[in-house]
């Protein structure tokens, strides 16, 4: 067993990990007329805050921008919080903010961004607090208290959050890119991506909640089975257009 190494690639690592923030320019609907521009957006009520999305997708292309997000928070029409991506670039798959068809906690609420090769993760607790990290698609434990959020990007990278203490366990990139994520004989494992990863299938990796570090292991290769995979969220984003799942979200309502 071995521990493995982290920031392996520290100037990339600061590249990626660290988000420039563009400044924040308000929504103006007449600047997207509907013959270039389509535009999708939503409200949603979570404890007593307004969560609001709107999205711009470029009908002609890459001119300009691809797609353009606004994420907004509000409290009784005072703004809490204001989050504007300029352009999303359309790389990967899925590209957009992207909203799980269910939330897994009453107490938090999860949404992503994914594309430019830079994914992030959003969580926001009942206060209204915001904390953003590089993540994408994840997984939640089976009690509901853990979250690993695998990182959208060209690196690998992993997040992991515990929703009792409010608090980031780990988020950093990592040399293995992992592959789903499970819980068996009392430890929460992942796979091996085999096809970015010349590593051998029988090879493991836990992430221990005690010392919050990845361990490799080996074991067989069936040693998991589909029972233990942990619930998860986000991750089967086949839609390649800018609003991710949130299409799908408003069809079902």
């Amino acid at each position: 067993m071995k521990t493995i190494s982290f920031s392996a690639f520290l100037f990339l690592t600061t590249l990626s990990f660290g988000q420039n923030h563009d400044q924040f320019e308000k929504f103006n609907p007449s600047d997207y007329p509907i013959e270039k521009y389509q535009i999708t957006s939503d409200s949603i009520k979570f404890k007593d805050f307004i969560i609001e999305i709107r999205q711009v997708r470029n009908l002609s292309g890459y001119d300009q921008f691809s797609c353009r997000a606004w994420l907004t928070i509000t409290a009784k029409s005072k703004s809490l919080y204001q989050r504007y991506f300029k352009s999303i670039d359309a790389v990967g798959s899925c590209y957009g903010l992207f909203i799980p068809l269910e939330q897994p906690r009453q107490d938090y609420f999860i949404l992503s961004k994914l594309g430019d090769y830079n994914g992030r993760i959003f969580i926001i607790d009942s206060d209204g607090n915001v904390t953003e990290k590089p993540g994408g698609p994840f997984f939640i434990s089976n009690d509901k208290r853990y979250l690993f959020s695998e990182y959208y990007s060209d690196l690998s990278g992993l997040t992991v959050f515990d929703f009792t203490t409010g608090q980031y366990l780990f988020s950093d990139t990592i040399a293995p890119r992992l592959f789903e994520w499970y819980y068996k004989d009392d430890k929460f494992i992942s796979r091996v991506d085999l096809l970015n990863n010349r590593i051998s299938p029988d090879e493991y990796y836990y992430f221990d909640l005690a010392t919050r570090k990845l361990f490799s292991f080996k074991q067989n290769e069936d040693y998991l089975k589909p029972d233990d995979r942990l619930a998860s969220y986000n991750d089967k984003n086949t839609r390649r257009f800018c609003n991710c799942g949130l299409e799908l979200l408003l069809k079902q309502k």
